[in-house]
């Protein structure tokens, strides 16, 4: 495969899956996050600019009205990636064609811990993430949320946002995957829900059969049909998968990792933004998991 592979990152957070995607030899090109804290991570991690509007779209070639990539658009003159601060001002057509969108969606509006007010929540934006997800058209999506998303109006919820993600022309697997899989001292069950384009399916790999959604959630069934998801799913578990219990040590409160671990002890700089950011951030090593099998997929097309 000649092109290189892009990122487009929604929600950056302080950029969970654009480290997972450095890793994984991806190069991010867009990030949209609204947090200032989060922002001047970004800033001083990844290069990020703030965004001037003057990026330049996927544009055509000839008179056939083919669009160009957006590497073949950007040329990737620039050497850093774009930082959008509102996702209800991110127009995702400049980005089209990128090989990957990820985004953890705000996860308040479904989580256990919260008020779980669902669509109702003013912060319940996966609407917008459909809709840069229509735009932008990756080869790839992965959005991620706590398991409490599975639970909202007695599954109803998820379910709609399966199918919309399936009406904008994805093959969708959602996998719950726990941060103590890759050895992280907690659990942090969290849903993954990897999506792939239709139409851009590897070669050798078939259409992907009835696959009910109660299976592939956490599933590792071998019969499971030969998509690019169900390979996802059993590569992941076959070397990562890892069962382990409470009594292990991988049930240690989120706040005790976080001062041990993550440098947020009392009296460090901006506690509060950075305990905030780091409970609201993913865990890269999760996300790198899939996102370098996704890689791997792409470069052996």
């Amino acid at each position: 495969m000649g092109e290189m592979l892009t990122h487009v990152d929604l929600f950056s957070g302080i950029g969970g899956f654009a480290l997972a995607a450095q890793w994984a030899g991806f190069r991010t090109i867009a990030f949209c996050e609204i947090e200032p804290f989060c922002q001047e991570v970004l800033k001083a991690r990844f290069g990020a600019v703030a965004d001037t509007g003057n990026a330049q779209t996927p544009r055509q070639r000839g008179n056939g009205g083919e669009i160009l990539s957006i590497t073949e658009s950007m040329g990737f003159d620039r050497s850093y990636p774009l930082l959008i601060p509102d996702i209800h001002a991110f127009d995702g057509t400049r980005f089209r064609g990128a090989t990957l969108l990820t985004g953890g969606v705000p996860c308040q509006p479904a989580s256990i811990a919260g008020k779980r007010k669902g669509m109702a929540d003013d912060r319940w934006l996966w609407p917008e993430a459909i809709r840069v997800l229509a735009e932008v058209k990756p080869a790839w999506a992965i959005f991620e949320n706590p398991c409490g998303i599975l639970s909202l109006e007695q599954g109803v919820v998820f379910e709609d946002l399966l199918s919309q993600m399936e009406g904008e022309g994805y093959e969708v697997r959602p996998i719950i995957i726990p941060a103590c899989a890759v050895n992280a001292p907690h659990r942090r069950d969290r849903v993954w829900i990897v999506g792939h384009a239709n139409g851009k399916r590897p070669q050798g790999h078939g259409e992907c059969g009835e696959c009910p959604r109660e299976r592939t959630i956490g599933a590792a069934d071998s019969d499971a049909s030969d998509s690019a998801g169900a390979e996802l799913d059993r590569s992941w578990r076959t070397r990562t998968g890892r069962k382990r219990s409470a009594d292990n040590g991988w049930d240690i409160p989120w706040i005790e990792v976080a001062t041990r671990l993550c440098r947020v002890d009392d009296g460090l700089p901006r506690r509060v933004d950075r305990l905030k950011a780091l409970g609201n951030a993913i865990v890269p090593q999760v996300a790198y998991e899939i996102i370098k099998e996704i890689a791997r997929i792409e470069y052996d097309r």
